[in-house]
Order: structure tokens, then C-alpha cells, then sequence
């Protein structure tokens, strides 16, 4: 099962009806600070804007609570088909042309519910992490029809345990009845290192097993196995003390599996010069194949900028897709400022516009990195570490990954492009003198 449901679903209701109403849960997991959760919703009607929004704190039964009322505004991509929610307009609203700044404040976790008028309806929430933000995750927008069944068993994927933090299990009943629910903490090979059995958790709430990593040394890749006798779903997280190390941890229908690795590209090579600045090329990906993960590894040769831009493009990858905003669905984007020491990754999200940053990153000129880059369909994740040539890590950024399909449709395959056609808003240039090397991409499926 794949977290991003919604998007079949929001074909479906509007080509059923755009006048019903659709509830949806989020189940939020313990994310240690705190943060800033968007929720992004789809509009026929634009006088359309109240939602019922209803959260329940883990241990707590969400029958007959009420709901809250907020609003929806156009986000910061100024969408008026896709605005964003907020919990305080007079806060948030500014006056055409100027951007709203929709957002809503969660320290906790727990199970929110939220259902839109008719004609508006939710289809992404996500959640920054610090203020500017150096991860951003997606979270589940389910329907009840969306959770997993009774009886069936989710796999939490990278729980990890360090000598100060471990991974915590979240578990949320979608039902109107208490659930019981057995989690299995297991090793990398299958073992089971420990059992809750008989877990309660209240209609319509969560429950956390902050201790579920309590038997296991200090390790990396376990997973949990989850089954209740309720219609329910469960995430994973990573609470740790330095912002830059929190992440959320997401289910599977399937047991972990590094998959088959497939060569896409070979040791190619690209320097970006004024008369070519931009190198793409086309992944070729099996038919009818969604791949588990696709690793990128290059060197890079850098160069000091030559003009006054303020961002330097370094690469992306994305898949074409007319009728998308900007014909495209974009993976990520890795973007550099010189003079800050910064690197930024654009991850795709168009209307909730999460770009995460990482301060004190320095690419000097004249000098050699590596970069390594895995988009993990699976585990939810993109990762990019940066080394200089003695091995020392100049950056190690992780994050969600918003868009998670990793395949070929119809003619259109996944594409690596490195620079820029030219420079973008006078903003965005092309890492001009740059020269790539050792380029090799992988895809496991």
C-alpha cells in the first residue's frame, strides 16, 4: 500500500460527483518539535472554503468530538483551484498580489479528521520540519476505505536505533470500535526481536509504542510488523533532538527488499558551458514497472559563479507529463546558493512549495565532491550526501518524497537533466564552468 492514495481518489469523487463531501484522516506521528502542517485541497467552486477539522491526541477516542471550522486561501503558489488551509484567515490572508501564508501549528501527535464542503476536497498534507525547513514529509490522507483491513499487516520500513534515539511506532484505528493490535519489531532478515501483543487503541484515536525499539542494539533497517482486528494504518518516526535528523517512517504491504538493481546510465559526462548548459538524459525503464528505488552518483568539478544570479541549478529529475502544472511531475531539484554556503532541494510539492535547505554547506571553486542521491519509492525518502575527496561529509540532507511513482508512462520515462537551458527569473542560472563526471544511475525494481 502506497500512502499517496489520494490522487485516484480524487479522480474518482469528481468524476462521480463534485457535490459530496469526503472525509479524510492524517495520521500524524511523534516528529519531536515542532512544526508546520499544510494540507492542500482541490476546489470546483471557489465561494467554496469551510473545513470540518477534528484532532484527536493519541490515547483518546475520537467518537463525538466536534469539529473546528477553518478556511482554505490560495498558498503561496497563489492557486485558486488549490489553496491551502489555514486555522487563522485574518492571520494568513493578504490582499492580491501579495501571498497568503496558509498554516496550521501541531505539537503533538495523534489522528486528525477533515472533511471539506461540498466541492472541496483535500488530495495532499505534508509537514516542515523547523522554520526554514530542513525536511519536509508527506503524511497519509486516507479514506476509511483506504486503511488496512482487518487482519492484514503493514510493514514500517528504517526503524533505527543511535546511541541517544530510537524509532517510535504509531498506530491509528480508522474504526468506530476499540482495536487490538500486535506490533512485531523485526531484524533485517525477518527475525523477530520482540512482541506487543493485545495493543488497545480507541476508536477513531492513535496509540504510540515509544519503546518498541527497547530489545535492539544500536542498528539501522529493522522494521515492524503491524496487524489489528480493526480497519487501521501505522507509521513510524524518528524523534530526534536535532531537527535535521527527524524523519517519518512509512508502511508497506510488503516486507523490505532492496530489489533487483538494473544499470540506467554509465559513467557519463557533462560540462556546462555558455553554448550548453543543460544535459539531459532518459532513464530506460522496463514497461509496466514501478521501481522500488533509483540511485544517482556523480563527481562534481566546481567552479565559482559567473554572474550575480542568486541560485545555481545543479540537477533534477522529473517525468514528463502533459496536463501536470508545468507539464511535468517533479521528483526533485537540487539548487545551490554560492555566497550563502546553502544547499536546497525542491521537492516537488507545486502548491505547498516545500523547499528544504542546508545551511553551512560550502561547494568552493576549483574543488572535487561527490554526490550521491537515492529516491527511495519504498521507504518515502530521498537522501543526498555530499563528500569532498577525503571522504568528509559536506552535506547529508533526507527528507520526504512527495512524488513516489517511479516508472515509465506511456512514452514518457524518467529523466535526469544537469544545469539549466538558461537563466529563470533572473533568479535560477546554470552552474556555468561546472563539469560532471563518473555519472551512473541505478534503478532497483
Amino acid at each position: 500500500m502506497k500512502k499517496h492514495l489520494w490522487w485516484s481518489l480524487v479522480v474518482a469523487c469528481f468524476v462521480a460527483s463534485n457535490a459530496s463531501a469526503v472525509e479524510f484522516f492524517v495520521p500524524i506521528p511523534n516528529l519531536g518539535k515542532s512544526f508546520t502542517y499544510r494540507t492542500e485541497f482541490s476546489r470546483t467552486d471557489f465561494s467554496k472554503g469551510d473545513v470540518a477539522f477534528t484532532y484527536t491526541a493519541e490515547g483518546k477516542s475520537g467518537l463525538g468530538q466536534p469539529a473546528q471550522h477553518f478556511a482554505v486561501l490560495p498558498g503561496p503558489s497563489t492557486s485558486l483551484t488549490h489553496p491551502l488551509l489555514t486555522d487563522n484567515r485574518p492571520r494568513d490572508f493578504r490582499r492580491p498580489p501579495d501571498r497568503c501564508d496558509p498554516k496550521w501549528f501541531l505539537n503533538a501527535p495523534g489522528l486528525v479528521r477533515m472533511e471539506g464542503e461540498p466541492g472541496l476536497l483535500g488530495v495532499s498534507t505534508g509537514v516542515g520540519i523547523g522554520s526554514d525547513p530542513t525536511s519536509a514529509w508527506a503524511l497519509p490522507m486516507l479514506t476509511a476505505d483506504d486503511a488496512y483491513k482487518a487482519g492484514s499487516t503493514a510493514y514500517v520500513l528504517n526503524m533505527t536505533k543511535s546511541a541517544t534515539v530510537s524509532s517510535e511506532l504509531s498506530l491509528f484505528n480508522l474504526g468506530s470500535g476499540n482495536a487490538l493490535c500486535t506490533a512485531r519489531l523485526l531484524s533485517p532478515k525477518g527475525n523477530v526481536l520482540d512482541t506487543r501483543a493485545d495493543v488497545s487503541v480507541p476508536a477513531l484515536g492513535a496509540v504510540r509504542i515509544a519503546d518498541i525499539m527497547k530489545l535492539a542494539g544500536v542498528a539501522s533497517g529493522l522494521s515492524a510488523s503491524v496487524t489489528c482486528d480493526h480497519p487501521f494504518y501505522s507509521l513510524g518516526s524518528f524523534p530526534a533532538a536535532t531537527i535535521d535528523d527527524i524523519r517519518v517512517l512509512y508502511p508497506s504491504n510488503t516486507p523490505p527488499t532492496p530489489g533487483t538493481r538494473q544499470s540506467l546510465l554509465s559513467n557519463a559526462s557533462f560540462r556546462v558551458t555558455f553554448d550548453s548548459s543543460v544535459q539531459t538524459f532518459e532513464l530506460p525503464l522496463d514497461t509496466n514497472t514501478s521501481y522500488r528505488s533509483i540511485v544517482i552518483d556523480f563527481d562534481a568539478t566546481v567552479t565559482s559563479p559567473a554572474n550575480t544570479a542568486f541560485y545555481r541549478g545543479i540537477l533534477g529529475m522529473w517525468r514528463n507529463e502533459p496536463g501536470q502544472r508545468f507539464g511535468k511531475t517533479l521528483y526533485f531539484g537540487v539548487n545551490e546558493r554560492f555566497d550563502r554556503s546553502k544547499l536546497m532541494i525542491d521537492l516537488g510539492s507545486p502548491y505547498i512549495e516545500y523547499l528544504i535547505k542546508k545551511n553551512k554547506a560550502p561547494l568552493v571553486g576549483g574543488r572535487n565532491y561527490h554526490f550521491h542521491i537515492e529516491v527511495n519509492a519504498d521507504q518515502e525518502l530521498i537522501r543526498q550526501v555530499v563528500t569532498n575527496p577525503g571522504g568528509g561529509v559536506v552535506a547529508d540532507m533526507r527528507s520526504g518524497l512527495f512524488n513516489d511513482d517511479l516508472r515509465k508512462r506511456g512514452d514518457n520515462t524518467l529523466i535526469v537533466g544537469f544545469g539549466l537551458p538558461g537563466i529563470g527569473d533572473g533568479a535560477y542560472s546554470p552552474p556555468y564552468g561546472w563539469r560532471f563526471s563518473k555519472i551512473n544511475v541505478d534503478g532497483y525494481k
